[in-house]
């Protein structure tokens, strides 16, 4: 009876670490490499990324710090929160680089090999949860520097749940058919 008991157990306990994406079936964050044959796209964070919100009128405020989720396609790239910034070595082709917050932002940019790319996040404030704008950032833009000196470099390694792939690739099919709004990345910004 008892090791009957501890089989059930075990069973309700995987299959909720499973649902829950704490077993190892979850996505790494993408490792790319720089070659010849590849542009350089930096995702920039510089803004401080706070959600500030009401959780209960006993409890107050609740002041957490923002994690947006960062996809090329259907490839996880990793979490980014305030004044970091990543940095990805993106194959030719289109690519569709996506933001997660409360909303998905999408930028899509016709990548060419040895050129350099930067993309912007600024969280947007939500009731609960903030939105999110991904947005191409001009070359020359006079901020641009600032924001990468005042930035951290980071390498992400938290990996992406099951269902967070799911719902990037629910989402890439929608604005690849047409049913999903995207900015372009203006090719004379391409550096």
């Amino acid at each position: 009876m008892q090791r009957k008991f501890y089989a059930c157990l075990s069973f309700f306990l995987g299959v909720a670490a499973l649902m829950t994406g704490c077993v190892s079936t979850g996505v790494d964050p993408a490792v790319s490499t720089k070659t010849a044959e590849t542009a350089t796209v930096y995702i920039i964070q510089p803004s401080a990324a706070v959600n500030v919100s009401f959780t209960t009128f006993t409890s107050g405020l609740n002041i957490s710090k923002v994690q947006l989720q960062l996809w090329d396609n259907d490839t996880w790239l990793g979490y980014i929160s305030s004044k970091n910034y990543i940095v990805y070595y993106a194959k030719p082709g289109t690519h569709y680089f996506m933001a997660k917050a409360a909303n998905w932002d999408v930028v899509k940019v016709e990548v060419r090999a040895g050129k350099t790319y930067y993309l912007k996040t600024t969280d947007l404030p939500g009731f609960s949860e903030p939105s999110v704008k991904l947005e191409p950032v001009d070359p020359k833009d006079p901020d641009l520097q600032s924001w990468l000196d005042g930035s951290k470099e980071i390498v992400p390694k938290a990996r992406a749940n099951p269902y967070m792939l799911t719902e990037a690739q629910k989402t890439l099919e929608k604005v690849k058919s047409g049913g999903g709004e995207f900015k372009p990345f203006p090719v004379s910004w391409a550096q």
